[in-house]
């Protein structure tokens, strides 16, 4: 065992003494100047001395005002309602859908079409939806990453 383990060891045990209230030992030099601390520190807040009752109120209002201070709460912003966050899902299915349906939709033959994509020819209107829709997408992750 090493050195530093065996003062760990020694110093533990004294000070479990301390507490238990047995008589003390005589400890190594090396440990002696810990060994008046931990005598001393027992004598000045020992078991037997608990807080009053005024101090322990006043300790936990402080503590739950620091914790608040650095933990602020999040306002409850109506976007995180619940009823507001599923008509958002639905209106997204709903969009989702008519860009779907624009882009599988059967064209009338005008020259509006867009050739050479891999679904074949798509109206031009659905290419802006689906860029709308992309951008809405865009800008809400980007919002979201920024708060």
């Amino acid at each position: 065992m090493r050195d530093d383990n065996r003062l760990d060891n020694e110093l533990a045990a004294f000070t479990d003494q301390v507490l238990a209230g047995e008589d003390l030992p005589d400890v190594s030099p090396e440990l002696a100047g810990l060994a008046d601390v931990v005598q001393r520190l027992y004598d000045t807040a020992g078991p037997r001395l608990a807080p009053s009752a005024s101090f322990e109120a006043h300790l936990t209002q402080r503590l739950v005002m620091e914790w608040n201070h650095q933990h602020p709460r999040r306002g409850t912003s109506w976007l995180r309602q619940r009823p507001v966050r599923l008509a958002a899902l639905a209106a997204a299915a709903a969009v989702v859908l008519v860009v779907v349906g624009l882009i599988f939709a059967q064209d009338s033959g005008g020259d509006d079409r867009l050739l050479g994509t891999s679904l074949g020819s798509v109206t031009w209107g659905a290419v802006i939806v689906l860029g709308v829709v992309l951008g809405i997408v865009g800008l809400t992750a980007w919002y979201r990453e920024r708060h």
